[in-house]
C-alpha cells in the first residue's frame, strides 16, 4: 500500500500523533501490525486506529505487544482503537505499562469480554467504552479518572475506587438498568459535576439519589411518543439541589391522549433548561407546562 511508502520516507525520530482510518478488514493486519510497530518505535503520544466502514472480518489488534520493550511505552498518551477486535488482555497490558496513558477509548470490539482497570496509582483520565456488546465485566480502580463514558449492554461494574470523577455518561440497556439500581454505586460518585444519561426510551418515575455536586444533567431519550410522559423526568431535579444546566432531548412519535399535569418541583439554582425535540405535541407541552 502506498502508506507503506509513505512510512519509509519518515526520518524525524518522534511522531505526535499517528491515526489510521480506512476501511480495512482482517486481510490488512500485516499492515497494521507494521503501522503500529512503527508508531510506537517513534515514541508516539497518541495512536488512534479506526476502521469503521468494516462490517465483517475485523482486523485484531497486532499481537506483538507482549515483545515491547517496557521503554517504547513510555511515551503514550491517549489510545482510540474503534471498530477494532481487542481483548481485556491488550487493553490491560497498556494500562499497566503506559506510565503516562491519560486516555483509553474503546468502540465496537467483538472481542473485548472482561476489562479491569486496575490501581489507584494510575495516571489514566478519560476511559471511554461503547458498544462492545460482548462485554460482561469491567472493574474500575483508578484514582486520577475525571471523565467516565460507557454505552453498551447491561455489565457488571464496580467502582472500586473513583475518588476525583466529575464526569460520566451511560447510555444502551446499562443505562435503562443502571438508573434504577444507582443507589448501589452512589457513593463512589460524591464529586459528580456532569451526568448524561442515554436511554433507549422513557419508563417510569426515574429517581436518582442525591448528588450535591451535580452542576449538569444531560438526558437523552432515543424512543418517546405521546402516549408515554416526560413528567417522570421532574424527580431528578430533586436530587441535585445546586443544579444549574438541565438538557433534553428526545425522538418521538405522534400520538394522543389529555395533557397531565405536574407537581411542583421549585428549583432555585437551574439558570439553563435546554429542550432539544420539541415538536409541540403533548408530550412536549406537558413537561414545558411544568418547568
Amino acid at each position: 500500500m502506498w502508506v507503506n511508502g509513505v512510512l519509509k520516507l519518515h526520518r524525524a525520530p518522534t511522531i505526535d500523533q499517528f491515526r489510521v482510518s480506512f476501511d480495512l478488514d482482517v486481510d490488512y493486519r500485516h499492515d497494521l501490525d507494521h503501522w503500529v510497530k512503527f508508531a510506537f518505535e517513534k515514541r508516539v503520544q497518541r495512536l488512534e486506529l479506526s476502521f469503521e466502514h468494516v462490517s465483517s472480518n475485523p482486523c485484531p489488534f497486532p499481537p506483538f505487544y507482549r515483545t515491547l520493550s517496557f521503554p517504547r511505552c513510555n511515551s503514550l498518551r491517549a489510545l482510540i482503537l474503534k471498530f477494532l477486535n481487542v481483548i481485556g488482555e491488550v487493553l490491560e497490558y497498556f494500562i499497566c505499562n503506559c506510565p503516562f496513558l491519560e486516555r483509553l477509548c474503546v468502540q465496537n470490539s467483538a472481542a473485548l469480554v472482561n476489562l479491569k482497570v486496575p490501581g489507584p496509582l494510575l495516571p489514566l483520565k478519560y476511559l471511554e467504552i461503547r458498544h462492545c456488546h460482548k462485554l460482561q465485566n469491567l472493574e474500575i480502580s483508578a484514582k486520577n479518572l475525571v471523565s467516565f463514558v460507557y454505552s453498551g449492554p447491561k455489565i457488571t461494574m464496580p467502582f472500586r475506587y473513583v475518588p476525583n470523577l466529575v464526569e460520566m455518561s451511560l447510555g444502551g440497556t446499562y443505562c435503562e438498568y443502571s438508573i434504577y439500581q444507582f443507589c448501589e454505586f452512589s457513593s463512589c460518585l460524591s464529586r459528580l459535576e456532569t451526568l448524561i444519561l442515554e436511554l433507549p426510551r422513557i419508563k417510569k418515575l426515574i429517581e436518582l439519589p442525591t448528588l450535591s455536586n451535580l452542576k449538569q444533567l444531560e438526558l437523552i431519550a432515543f424512543d418517546a411518543s405521546d402516549n408515554e410522559s416526560l413528567l417522570g423526568l421532574t424527580s431528578l431535579l430533586k436530587a441535585a439541589p445546586i443544579l444549574c444546566r438541565l438538557t433534553l432531548k428526545w425522538y418521538q412519535s405522534k400520538g394522543g391522549r389529555k395533557v397531565q399535569k405536574a407537581p411542583k418541583c421549585p428549583h432555585h439554582c437551574l439558570k439553563l433548561v435546554e429542550f432539544v425535540g420539541f415538536t409541540g405535541q403533548i408530550i412536549d407541552v406537558e413537561y414545558a407546562m411544568s418547568r
